[in-house]
């Protein structure tokens, strides 16, 4: 992936894509800024419409993205699918053990951030009568 270097209130670029109104943490990495986010997920979308195949993502959390993408494909009257992919358990033995550093990991565990009943996400997508484009899968 190659990146324009610029200073932090130019715009980036990233394989062509402008990624728009950015806000930037102290280390200086992008933030997920409400409609600012939601409109660069629909800029990568729309790169995605001539790519044969359906949108997965690992990691659903509590199925924001999984609204958006839908909501996109629905609009745009894909013939794609959304598939999302989570534990909703949080990390798995496996995945802290494969870590080199776990304590993140452990951190995040024990405070139950990553646990999220997978139904609150299904019903969140159907709220939006997003079911026809949306499919969660647990495991």
């Amino acid at each position: 992936m190659q990146r324009k270097t610029s200073s932090h209130n130019d715009p980036h670029q990233w394989s062509g894509i402008k990624v728009q109104n950015h806000a930037r943490t102290e280390a200086g990495i992008l933030k997920e800024v409400g409609v600012t986010y939601k409109n660069n997920i629909h800029l990568l979308l729309d790169k995605l419409t001539s790519v044969e195949g359906d949108i997965i993502e690992l990691g659903v959390y509590r199925g924001n993205n999984s609204v958006i993408i839908g909501s996109f494909l629905r609009k745009t009257s894909s013939n794609k699918k959304y598939i999302g992919f989570d534990t909703f358990c949080g990390y798995t033995e496996e995945d802290i053990e494969a870590a080199r550093d776990p304590s993140g990991l452990i951190e995040n565990q024990n405070s139950k951030r990553w646990v999220v009943p997978v139904q609150e996400v299904k019903d969140h997508i159907q709220e939006k009568n997003l079911s026809g484009y949306c499919k969660i899968v647990e495991g």
